[in-house]
């Protein structure tokens, strides 16, 4: 399930080659580029932390550039939508947040082995007109500061029970 090491890309310098926006140069303000006051840097549970808690801010590009260019979403519930690449994601970010007015992870627990992270969450936003608190887990893959896959575990029956697709549990 984990994914063998991204290619490196033969025009762009490697670790500690100087390079503005360079993966690995630890270039301030810049996602991905090792330095560890930025989010989408640092070590693996941060970089899971901060693209969770990056959702709550509603900027579709703040929350891709946490991602890699080959990144993989999948999703365990029926509901979900998977993709692949990090253009892909972003494009349907915009109607994700759109669909979501208020949202926001709340994130539970973390537990971090290596560069895969679980984060539990509790995601709340309204949808159609009603609130909605769901339960999750994002299980990440995080490799030089940046997620390469994501999986989400969410619970779907829950999530049409709280926007009436489906009768509340009797």
């Amino acid at each position: 399930m984990t994914p063998g090491p991204a290619a490196a890309d033969p025009g762009v310098p490697g670790p500690g080659v100087p390079g503005p926006g360079v993966p690995g140069t630890g270039d301030p303000g810049v996602p991905g580029t090792g330095d560890p006051g930025v989010p989408g840097t640092g070590d693996p549970a941060h970089v899971a932390r901060t693209y969770v808690e990056s959702f709550a801010a509603g900027d579709a590009d703040a929350i891709a550039s946490h991602v890699s260019a080959g990144f993989a979403n999948d999703h365990a519930s029926a509901l979900g939508a998977s993709s692949v690449s990090r253009d892909e994601y972003r494009q349907r970010l915009d109607g994700f947040l759109a669909s979501f007015p208020g949202l926001t992870y709340r994130v539970d627990s973390v537990i971090a082995a290596g560069g895969q992270v679980a984060v539990e969450y509790r995601m709340t936003a309204t949808s159609d007109g009603h609130p909605i608190d769901i339960p999750g887990v994002m299980v990440l893959t995080v490799a030089d500061g940046l997620i390469t896959r994501r999986t989400d575990y969410w619970d779907a029956l829950t999530f049409l029970r709280q926007t009436h697709a489906l009768p509340p549990h009797t």
